[in-house]
């Protein structure tokens, strides 16, 4: 017990130093000082060249086939988890639907890059190229996800059509382009000074995300009380089920003993509170912005208990 209350200890400071972070973005933009356009302006910019930068530069600069010959299990595992998530939903939201569809991306979609990265290097900084990758390769599963179920769901538009375009998003392009100089060995004829100019600009990715993260988090409601049981649902889905199924998965599997980081990134994954696209595809397509953007922020307060609770139970039990 003492173990894992010193982990606990250890891995909530951590965590809390991001969300210090996020939580002075939140008050800047409540006061006004940093302007919804400014957010805005950060989002396109990571979204387009930061996060595919980095993602670019982890895949080439550290995919090594030969050792890492199961990274093709990492995308389907990031969709297995989303699926686990969505099955409890639908079992548990399955009478209220479509009036409630909404809840089920909630449930199941977890913030793959933007929470997970600086959590990573705040924790593991000496391995955190290895856990860059890894956070690389889930994305490749979750984000096709996210824009297509996540987007049907969250906005609630009947007849939505969508388009491949909508699926083709910039860190989506930057893995199929990684994987594709790594597995065809053109990655060796990438000039040095473009490799390092590419993982120049990936670097910062980590605290511009934790402020548009905070930043995005600081304009959403606190009307919580109409709303009490539809919350309580999807954080014991997202935040305790899903991370617990998980870890009852994870545990005895080959992965526990070979790649013990690569669990450790798993377990983060599956205790992560929604992704935050999903309250920029509402406010963009339309969909119930004050239910939505409560039910987000208390998942993301609340998950300052639950990650470090996860990682610090697989600390003990896991290895």
């Amino acid at each position: 017990m003492s173990l894992f209350l010193q982990g606990f200890s250890s891995l909530f400071q951590s965590i809390m130093m991001i969300f210090v972070i996020a939580f002075v973005a939140g008050i800047l933009i409540r006061k006004k000082i940093v302007s919804q356009e400014h957010i805005r302006g950060l989002s396109i910019i990571t979204i387009n060249i930061l996060l595919p930068s980095l993602i670019f530069s982890k895949i080439t600069g550290n995919l090594e086939p030969a050792e890492f010959p199961i990274w093709w299990i990492v995308p389907l595992i990031a969709m297995g988890t989303t699926g686990i998530g969505l099955s409890l939903a639908w079992f548990v939201f399955r009478k209220q639907l479509p009036e409630k569809r909404n809840l089920l991306p909630l449930s199941s979609l977890m913030n793959a890059a933007y929470l997970i990265l600086p959590i990573g290097q705040v924790i593991y900084p000496a391995q955190f190229d290895e856990f860059a990758l890894y956070v690389s390769l889930y994305v490749l599963g979750i984000s096709p996800l996210v824009w297509t179920v996540g987007k049907f769901f969250i906005t609630q538009r009947e007849n939505e059509k969508y388009s491949w375009r909508d699926l083709m998003s910039p860190p989506l392009w930057a893995n199929i382009l990684g994987l594709l100089f790594v597995l065809t060995g053109l990655r060796k004829f990438i000039p040095n000074f473009l490799t390092d100019s590419i993982a120049l600009m990936g670097e910062a990715t980590v605290p511009v995300a934790t402020l548009i993260l905070g930043a995005t988090l600081g304009t959403l409601p606190w009307k919580f009380i109409p709303i009490i049981k539809d919350l309580s649902w999807v954080v014991f889905i997202k935040l305790i089920a899903v991370p617990g199924i998980v870890f009852l998965l994870l545990q005895g599997s080959a992965l526990q003993s070979e790649y013990p980081l690569l669990c450790k990134l798993l377990i983060l994954e599956a205790s992560a509170p929604a992704a935050t696209a999903l309250i920029i595809q509402v406010r963009r397509y339309g969909g119930d912005q004050n239910k939505i953007g409560t039910i987000m922020l208390f998942s993301y307060l609340i998950c300052l208990i639950f990650i470090p609770f996860w990682l610090a139970l697989w600390t003990v039990f896991g290895g």
